[in-house]
């Protein structure tokens, strides 16, 4: 008998990354959202408005607790742009603190999303959306998204830090999610 086999084997786990086991441990309530996100038009100043007013509400929720790097900036265009299309701004949203790479996850993966939406937005031929610029005028940092990958990429998946990261993302996309649902039912009743 070896004393190989007297010791129950741990089957081998391929590590790819915190960065990649984060989008797939969110992926589910990211998807949702994008679900949610890809019903509007945004070559409509309806839609456009609402698309902006819950990425303002969230924005100024992630803010209370964050001073992140360019948020204020995000959120004064988005003022601007909600301004401009006439678009009511939806009441502040309350959120436990969260951790700081979450925010930046979130804040981060939203920049390099509205790089494509932009491109939508942009296709629009009415204009009272062109004249909403602001917001997709801003260009996204691809050097603070390839930080945040190296700042992830320090964590092993098991850490508790790990697991505070994924439950706080989690929680930033329910609350984008729960935001856009009440700004639908909302916009039913007018």
């Amino acid at each position: 008998m070896t004393l190989h086999s007297a010791v129950p084997s741990i089957p081998e786990r391929k590590e790819t990354g915190f960065r990649n086991y984060l989008k797939a441990e969110t992926l589910a309530c990211h998807n949702r959202l994008d679900a949610m996100m890809s019903k509007l038009d945004l070559q409509k100043p309806g839609d456009l408005g609402r698309f902006f007013a819950v990425h303002h509400t969230c924005f100024r929720a992630l803010a209370a607790h964050h001073a992140y790097s360019g948020l204020a900036q995000m959120i004064g265009a988005l003022e601007r742009d909600l301004h401009h299309l006439g678009a009511p701004v939806l009441p502040d949203a309350r959120l436990q603190p969260v951790d700081p790479l979450a925010v930046a996850y979130i804040i981060e993966g939203s920049r390099m999303g509205s790089k494509v939406l932009r491109s939508r937005w942009k296709r629009s031929t009415d204009p009272t959306v062109q004249g909403a610029s602001a917001y997709f005028s801003l260009k996204p940092d691809g050097q603070r998204w390839r930080d945040l990958c190296a700042a992830l990429s320090v964590f092993d998946t098991r850490s508790s830090r790990a697991a505070l990261i994924v439950s706080d993302t989690v929680v930033i996309f329910e609350l984008f999610t729960h935001i856009c649902e009440t700004s639908a039912q909302a916009q039913l009743l007018r």
